[in-house]
């Protein structure tokens, strides 16, 4: 594991156990998370309001490059921006791990294992750390993004 991957790990194990939110419901500001308004950028990123998957992943890897989550990129707000830097590849520790339901879902969290994610759980309505569910059924696809590519493209956006 690289030493990337255990200190977002890490930031993330800190924020298990704390309340999940939808940042954009009831409204839909974001039109499902393929824009982003400035309200996106102020919900679902906090242990003390709750966080949303996307915005769990954001504020781990936040806290590891010293940065506050309103300097994070926009347009590296939601899952469905972030799909475009996703591979269809194994993750390793650390890496964001994107799930896709059947149905057209799409979750975020990070890699612990090979089958185990820290996410912030819309079926248990907490951050937790283990195998990851969904409550529409099984996940179809799993794509990830290197730790070390995210940071990267949050570096160049700067």
């Amino acid at each position: 594991m690289s030493r990337l991957g255990e200190r977002i790990i890490a930031s993330a194990q800190q924020q298990v156990g704390a309340p999940f939110e939808h940042h954009f419901k009831p409204q839909n500001l974001c039109d499902g998370g393929r824009v982003t308004v400035d309200a996106c950028m102020e919900r679902g990123m906090d242990p003390e309001s709750g966080f949303d998957c996307s915005g769990l992943t954001i504020a781990s890897f936040a806290i590891v490059m010293g940065l506050a989550t309103a300097d994070w990129p926009q347009d590296l707000r939601h899952t469905k921006q972030l799909e475009a830097f996703a591979v269809a590849v194994p993750a390793e520790p650390g890496d964001v791990c994107l799930y896709y339901s059947a149905n057209g879902r799409t979750h975020a969290g990070i890699a612990v294992t090979a089958t185990t994610a820290i996410h912030a759980s819309g079926v248990t309505k907490r951050v937790e750390q283990g195998e990851v569910t969904d409550m529409y059924g099984d996940f179809v696809v799993i794509k990830s993004i290197s730790a070390a590519a995210l940071r990267q493209l949050v570096l160049n956006r700067e």
